[in-house]
């Protein structure tokens, strides 16, 4: 099946959708898979999704990534993942992005990371925030850690802490450095803690 207009693309009902063989489901371009309705591609079971490449899963429409299901996103590899556009990233719903593994969360790129919502950001699991790499971290802005539960902020590792930027380690609210641990204080290098502006000092 191939050079499938968007109006025979969209007449396949649900029911045939999930019957499609994963042979069918891989000759798909990943502009006909864009072309699928938010319906149809709830349809989608995990064994087809999991035969796409990462450049036919970057062409489901943004939409698609809002109605997306734990079980749909489970399966798909960092690689698979780190194919989609931030506009997509930041489209997928809240529940199917805390269910992300540790390992897809991690493997998140850096362009991705940068330009993760606030609100996506404010729904990461206190697991997954423990999966961030420094690297990932370091590219959080101020606004985006900020936006970290106090509950993350008291529980990231000494090594994330301690490779905070200066920039970051002055951006943070008070209400955030208030809940630093002693163990993570003690993790700062002397730059950091020469970046704490002396109202976050007062709260520690």
């Amino acid at each position: 099946m191939t050079n499938l207009s968007q109006t025979q693309i969209q007449s396949y009902p649900t029911t045939e959708v999930a019957t499609f063989s994963t042979t069918q489901i891989a000759g798909f371009t990943a502009t006909e898979l864009g072309y699928f309705t938010t319906t149809q591609f709830t349809a989608f079971t995990t064994t087809q999704l999991g035969v796409l490449s990462s450049t036919q899963v970057a062409g489901f429409g943004t939409a698609d990534w809002g109605v997306i299901s734990t079980t749909q996103i489970g399966v798909l590899t960092s690689t698979q993942l780190q194919a989609l556009s931030t506009v997509q990233v930041n489209a997928i719903n809240t529940t199917a992005f805390t269910s992300l593994s540790t390992t897809s969360v991690g493997g998140l790129n850096v362009t991705q990371i940068k330009d993760l919502n606030t609100t996506l950001v404010t729904a990461l699991t206190t697991t997954q925030v423990g999966a961030l790499t420094t690297t990932q971290l370091t590219n959080f802005s101020t606004t985006q850690l900020n936006a970290l539960d106090t509950t993350d902020i008291a529980t990231l590792s000494t090594v994330q802490v301690s490779n905070l930027t200066a920039t970051q380690i002055a951006g943070l609210q008070t209400t955030r450095t208030v809940v630093f641990t002693t163990t993570q204080i003690g993790a700062l290098t002397t730059t950091q803690i020469k970046a704490f502006t002396t109202t976050q000092i007062a709260q520690i």
